[in-house]
């Protein structure tokens, strides 16, 4: 949970700890994953037993036909070679942006210990809508302007759910508004809301609709919604509803007691 909410916020992320291996997922900021190119990622893989492993695989589990995200997996022999203890191996790969998405498809993680026992693990990768985003600075008024347009109320995507524990004793607000920049994809803006427990951002998709046509996506939090001090309310706004869910599940990921937190519509 911790390294989902990492990768999310920063180029890097331990996804998997075990007692025989450990995976980061890196992949910095600032790739364009709607162009043809795509973004390019690793993943880190460290043998931390002390007898070897081997048959090490990364599969994308996904619709090729389907699939709003594809990912690639570059082909390699040093993931079929041996890993020795404290040794370790990093595998390229792409992820390329067909269409606006909620989540990505995840990944299967294999491998097998010494005398040839499979161990097996589905894991998300940290890529989010965030990494579609560059931050939008804002005025007040073209926020409002923005926010209030008749598109962007009908898509909205609203929730409320549990401040995690971790956010509550670092710092309260200023802490919740550090994990929604989402290590700069968003913009933080200033003079919009009179709420003193609320925070409001902003960031823009450049090619929001299968390729096409640039919008903003609108982010306002009020910590202490309805007067529990521990309950955030969370609402996203943008003309494509898949982006809203999109960039609201990222948010619940970071901001939840953990990924996947039950959360209430708002």
């Amino acid at each position: 949970a911790a390294g989902l909410r990492q990768g999310l916020q920063s180029p890097r992320g331990v996804i998997l700890h075990d007692e025989h291996v450990s995976l980061q997922w890196h992949m910095p900021h600032g790739q364009d994953l709607t162009s043809v190119r795509g973004g390019i990622f690793e993943v880190i893989i460290t043998n931390l037993g002390v007898q070897v492993i081997h048959g090490i695989s990364v599969v994308p589990v996904q619709d090729l036909d389907e699939a709003p995200v594809r990912m690639e997996i570059e082909s390699s022999d040093k993931a079929s070679r041996p890993l020795w203890a404290q040794n370790r191996v990093a595998i390229r790969g792409i992820v390329r942006v067909q269409a606006p998405f909620e989540q990505c498809p995840e990944v299967e993680f294999s491998y097998l210990l010494s005398d040839n026992m499979e161990c097996r693990a589905r894991l998300r990768p940290p890529i989010g809508v965030p990494r579609l985003l560059v931050p939008a600075k804002l005025s007040p008024s073209e926020f409002l302007e923005l926010w209030w347009l008749p598109e962007f109320q009908t898509a909205e995507v609203a929730f409320v759910c549990p401040l995690r524990s971790g956010l509550q004793e670092a710092g309260g607000l200023f802490q919740l508004t550090k994990a929604l920049e989402f290590g700069g994809a968003l913009a933080l803006l200033s003079n919009v809301d009179e709420l003193s427990h609320g925070v409001v951002l902003a960031g823009r998709c450049e090619r929001a609709h299968g390729g096409s046509g640039a919008t903003e996506l609108l982010l306002r939090a009020e910590l202490g919604y309805t007067g529990d001090p521990k309950a955030v309310r969370v609402t996203v706004r943008s003309p494509s509803y898949t982006l809203n869910r999109g960039l609201a599940l990222s948010v619940l990921d970071v901001v939840g007691e953990s990924p996947g937190v039950p959360a209430v519509a708002a």
